[in-house]
């Protein structure tokens, strides 16, 4: 038996997925539903009529948010990538004055905490409108900036749909 399913086999199985989760909605059996949603479009990542910029982005919201079954993932994961940019807008350097990452002098003043903590809340604050923006003293800034904005306003919209879906339940 291969480990693979057809074109044919995935899209039955993602129609009967789809057949059960309108039934069990209709039932007012929600969380149920929500397993056979998340069926549903698993069952769609073997779609082969999908590109592939369209699978991975699936892939990416399956991950992110549990296709929209999930608000907490989002947010988690919200709080997770201002810890990696915080680190990463320390790396590129925000201050004026540019200190390695890892300095022990700064970890043992606590410099470098501190540091963190203000790099943290901007990662934090990063969107479509800048709140405040770091002073740069490297290329690499604005570009992190950019990524950091983007993922922050992808993840608190994913939370905000998933969120949506829960309360229209």
């Amino acid at each position: 038996v291969s480990g693979r399913l057809s074109q044919e086999s995935a899209s039955q199985a993602a129609e009967l997925y789809r057949q059960l989760r309108v039934n069990l909605e209709e039932n007012r059996q929600h969380i149920e539903a929500g397993d056979f949603y998340v069926g549903q479009m698993d069952m769609r990542l073997h779609d082969s009529s999908l590109g592939g910029l369209h699978v991975g982005l699936l892939r990416l919201y399956g991950i992110a948010a549990l296709y929209g079954e999930s608000y907490w993932r989002p947010l988690v994961l919200y709080g997770i990538t201002a810890l990696l940019f915080g680190l990463l807008y320390l790396a590129a350097g925000f201050h004026s004055v540019r200190r390695p990452v890892l300095d022990l002098a700064a970890l043992a003043d606590g410099a470098f905490w501190k540091d963190y903590v203000e790099a943290v809340v901007l990662a934090l604050r990063a969107g479509p409108i800048p709140v405040s923006e770091p002073v740069a003293v490297s290329r690499w800034m604005l570009p992190l900036r950019y990524l950091n904005a983007l993922a922050n306003v992808l993840l608190l919209a994913v939370a905000v749909i998933a969120l949506r879906r829960a309360f229209r339940r």
